[in-house]
């Protein structure tokens, strides 16, 4: 671990962050919320050849994530405020997203989405009809009417390790339709167990629910931390949402 890190600490809809402009760090201590900063996880913010920035997204139990949707708004007013634009490309293991900052909000072109699959999973105490999205990183969507208290844990733990359909793990999203331009989601993140938000989860979600036909193509996302905006468009899914500076350091 370098002597000196240098770090600012961000959050979207309660999705926490550790940004840094250095290469490497040990990621899993300085995310510990008892030992360590407290995070979801640490992103850091790189040079590239083809973007305005590269950024690689590490879990807060060190593995990499390909994208990350409340991430890359943090980024965004990270270097809007760095570089001075409100226009930005960040390039990731996901491709290259574009985004516009506007004050405290953040808007993101998250390209395409699609459905590898639709099943059902069984487990001991539940049945899912389960709908498996890929959005650059791997989603497990279930449709559900309500959730019982330590449901999310204990399923999403569950379902994120079942290697014969999701080799790499997955993320997983229970989804409650609440109109049709509305959706709730309660996520469990491959990586970092339950979280209040996630922005690939919800742009998954949206997805899922528009190709369905239970929503129309812009809805709402409420999550457990706040809201996104998510727009389903001939060129891409669109998502729009919040992302917060809390505070900065040096350890």
């Amino acid at each position: 671990m370098n002597s000196e890190i240098v770090f600012e600490k961000w959050q979207a809809c309660g999705n926490d962050f550790i940004l840094t402009e250095i290469n490497s760090i040990d990621e899993v201590k300085i995310c510990d919320r008892h030992y360590g900063i407290g995070a979801d996880g640490v992103i850091y913010i790189l040079p590239s050849e083809i973007a305005d920035s590269k950024i690689r997204i590490i879990n807060s139990d060190g593995t990499e994530a390909e994208m990350c949707g409340n991430g890359i708004r943090c980024v965004g007013r990270y270097l809007a405020k760095k570089l001075k634009k409100n226009s930005l490309t960040v390039e990731t293991l996901a491709g290259i997203k574009s985004l516009i900052v506007s004050e405290n909000k953040v808007r993101v072109e998250m390209g395409f989405a699609v459905i590898k699959w639709q099943r059902e999973i069984k487990l001991a105490e539940k049945n899912y009809n389960a709908i498996h999205v890929d959005i650059g990183n791997p989603h497990c969507i279930l449709f559900v009417n309500s959730v019982k208290a330590g449901e999310v844990e204990q399923n999403g733990k569950l379902i994120e390790n079942m290697s014969n359909l999701f080799p790499n793990k997955t993320n997983v999203e229970f989804v409650t339709i609440e109109s049709r331009n509305k959706v709730r989601v309660r996520v469990w993140e491959r990586g970092c167990g339950r979280t209040l938000a996630c922005g690939t989860g919800a742009c998954s979600s949206a997805f899922a629910a528009y190709k369905q036909g239970l929503t129309d193509s812009n809805v709402e996302v409420e999550l457990d931390g706040g809201t996104v905006q998510i727009e389903i468009t001939d060129s891409g899914i669109i998502m729009t949402g919040p992302a917060e500076y809390v505070y900065s350091g040096v350890i």
